[in-house]
């Protein structure tokens, strides 16, 4: 009985030292893994920080780039100019930096609709107008769009950034979208950026991806009387532009062959662009040189800044009118 008492004895003993060592090792893992967790937070926090002092510093390095080009080239930029679309890098250790200068001037500011009143956004205007409406119709038309889907995409705008709850003609108002899962309300206000045009109806994917190269939003204090396409910066994936510059006497495809062809440096001056052989049938009197120039009034900055595996993207757009400060109108963060 006694050593059965103290074998029974041990038994238990052992079975509260293996439960002591079960938990204490339970203690330990949960102690180990929070502190873990703390080092992994605290290093994220650190990250972060370090990445909005990269953004700060891109920011200040950005407008050190437009100062120079501003300084240098009075912003007649062409695409032969050093750094223009190309990624700038910044030898930073254990960092990514890259900073990529894009000329913003050559596009149609969706914003301006808003100036054409229902009557163009409903296609009251006659071909013959210069509002906007007219030109969006005409760059869209060119960009392979028919009359429907541009009547819907003009309304469309219209309606998200007017005031009023009276649908256009295509458009769409709180009652149309408040439907729709998940339900929302247009704002009412003019766009804050491109990417706010997906919740517009009639901006499907398709649609942005054919027009992205020809649209863009400007802030409502941007200047936009007197804003010019760059002659020398345009592309040939926007050579639509000038379709309503040119009051449609050019086809399109002998526009994208004008701009194809353009010297290395660019065309000296407007004169010497409305001298190439390839304007001679077109009638002065249709060529809107007001909206022609050599000289860019906005610019679009991209900033990647990458550290520990986290990436920040930033975007910034100037605006450089002539005998005025350069001047920051937008900044955001993407993604």
């Amino acid at each position: 009985m006694t050593r059965s008492r103290w074998a029974d004895d041990t038994g238990a003993a052992l079975v509260t030292v293996l439960l002591i060592v079960a938990a204490m090792s339970a203690i330990a893992v949960a102690l180990n893994h929070l502190t873990l967790s703390n080092a992994r937070r605290a290093q994220a926090l650190e990250t972060q920080a370090q990445l909005r002092f990269y953004a700060v510093s891109g920011e200040e390095l950005a407008e050190v780039r437009i100062g120079a080009l501003v300084q240098q080239l009075g912003g007649a930029l062409t695409r032969a100019t050093p750094g223009l679309e190309t990624p700038f890098t910044l030898p930073i250790e254990d960092a990514i930096f890259e900073i990529t200068l894009e000329d913003a001037s050559n596009c149609f500011n969706l914003n301006s609709l808003i100036s054409s009143g229902p009557a163009a956004a409903e296609g009251g205007d006659e071909e013959t107008s210069q509002s906007p409406a007219n030109d969006f119709r005409k760059i869209a038309q060119a960009a392979g769009m028919v009359d429907a889907e541009i009547r819907e995409l003009v309304a469309g705008v219209v309606d998200w950034i007017d005031q009023d709850l009276s649908a256009g003609l295509g458009g769409a108002e709180d009652g149309y979208y408040t439907q729709l899962d998940p339900p929302y309300r247009t704002s009412g206000l003019p766009l804050h950026n491109l990417s706010e045009t997906r919740a517009i109806r009639g901006f499907g994917l398709d649609t942005i991806t054919r027009l992205s190269p020809l649209i863009c939003v400007l802030p409502p204090h941007a200047t936009e009387v007197g804003r010019k396409l760059n002659i020398n910066t345009l592309r040939v994936d926007q050579a639509e532009l000038l379709v309503p510059v040119l009051s449609g006497a050019l086809e399109i495809d002998a526009i994208r062959q004008l701009v194809a062809g353009r010297p290395f440096d660019g065309w000296a001056d407007l004169d010497t662009f409305l001298a190439d052989p390839a304007l001679s049938a077109v009638r002065p009197d249709l060529i809107r040189q007001d909206r022609l120039g050599t000289v860019s009034s906005h610019v679009a900055i991209s900033v990647r800044v990458g550290y520990r595996g986290q990436v920040m993207n930033l975007s910034y757009l100037y605006e450089m009118m002539p005998d005025r400060p350069v001047s920051l109108l937008r900044r955001e963060r993407i993604g």
